[in-house]
């Protein structure tokens, strides 16, 4: 085990989900959070609360990483840049209970949650959100920043467009596209949007 901490930028709903997926993964000894809501958001139970995603200057180590665990696709996106442009190292946090296949391409700054299945040649881009039971089939392509809800179901050959939002539920027809920036309902069987 290395002697890294991860700081989870966001520490609602999603970033406790992010938190777990790390603990599970065994790459950090120490995992924390930074929230705008701070102080008011109440004990976390797996990390400590540090302060606002403003303090990471004054928290981070040369040795830690961090990753931005918010569902808002733009604000998750516009947060990774500037980090990336301050120079933090970004985590990838993949739950262990996760199936990847050793051909697929995974960027960084992206949450594979857990019993999610990514299949042969699939590509998810950078900052996005597999969350837990989907299922993405082999050759999928997923721009940055798209969020994929719980049990969405992606067909071989589908295509998802930069930032967009598949809710919870949804499933894609072979080779079917989703521009960017659109939101697919919860329980959608989509085509092409």
């Amino acid at each position: 085990m290395s002697s890294k901490r991860l700081i989870i930028l966001g520490a609602g709903g999603h970033g406790k989900c992010v938190a777990e997926a790390a603990i599970a993964m065994g790459t950090w000894d120490q995992v924390d959070f930074l929230d705008d809501c701070w102080p008011k958001i109440p004990p976390l139970l797996n990390g400590n609360l540090l302060g606002r995603t403003d303090h990471l200057g004054q928290i981070a180590q040369q040795q830690d990483q961090v990753i931005v665990a918010i569902g808002n696709n733009t604000l998750r996106q516009q947060l990774q840049n500037k980090l990336i442009k301050e120079g933090y190292s970004i985590a990838t946090v993949i739950h262990p209970s996760a199936v990847v296949s050793s051909t697929a391409t995974i960027e960084v700054g992206t949450v594979v949650l857990a019993l999610a299945m990514v299949g042969p040649h699939a590509y998810i881009g950078q900052g996005c959100i597999v969350n837990v039971h989907t299922t993405i089939d082999h050759d999928v392509e997923i721009s940055d920043f798209a969020h994929l809800g719980i049990g969405v179901r992606l067909c071989a050959g589908t295509k998802i467009g930069e930032s967009a939002w598949l809710q919870a539920g949804c499933i894609t027809t072979y080779q079917s596209q989703v521009a960017r920036d659109h939101i697919v309902s919860v329980g959608t069987i989509v085509t092409t949007v």
